[in-house]
């Protein structure tokens, strides 16, 4: 099932990844996973989601990962390109999912959100932290148009309190969403 883990903040190991159990015990992972994630969802206006990463969703994504590709190798690879995806005590790290259906509108609308991380941010009693990328290695640059896909992070003051809100003011997309308290409840987790 789900591992447990004594620390939410620290990187993931090898160790942490077991293919052959995984494998043995993946339709019973995924419904948990999900509830995880719904809990851990947010939407920010029609057409953008935001997941608060947590280490079991890094966990399961590096499983998944090679689960698609039906590889045991590569372990070390992937949980370097994921590792930074885990929270820290003061870095809160999201996906950020641009939710376009339509191949030409999502073309269209990624073109017109190209620097939309500029102005996606939460606050902390009424201090905005902005987005940033995560390092160079788990991303790629958007150049011309927005990915559908982000991993972001907003570096926040040591021992603050979790942000309630979440807000993204950009020229062509503005969004508002309060964080709810299965997010904030959870120090940072």
């Amino acid at each position: 099932m789900i591992p447990f883990f004594p620390s939410v903040y620290t990187p993931l190991s090898v160790e942490d990844v077991c293919c052959h159990q995984f494998r043995k015990e993946r339709s019973k992972i995924i419904p948990e996973i999900l509830k995880l994630k719904r809990q851990r969802h947010v939407q920010l206006g029609s057409d953008l989601g935001v997941t608060f990463e947590h280490k079991v969703l890094v966990w399961f994504q590096i499983q998944e990962m090679l689960w698609a590709e039906n590889r045991t190798d590569g372990i070390e690879e992937e949980i370097l390109i994921y590792n930074p995806l885990i929270p820290q005590s003061n870095v809160i790290t999201i996906t950020a999912m641009w939710e376009y259906l339509d191949p030409k509108v999502r073309h269209d609308q990624l073109k017109k959100l190209w620097n939309f991380v500029s102005y996606l941010y939460v606050c902390i009693n009424n201090e905005k932290y902005f987005a940033s990328l995560l390092p160079e290695d788990t991303w790629i640059p958007e150049g011309e148009k927005a990915l559908s896909v982000n991993f972001l992070r907003f570096v926040i003051p040591k021992n603050s309190p979790f942000p309630d809100h979440i807000r993204i003011d950009h020229p062509c997309y503005s969004a508002y969403a309060c964080i709810p308290e299965s997010v904030r409840g959870q120090d940072f987790v």
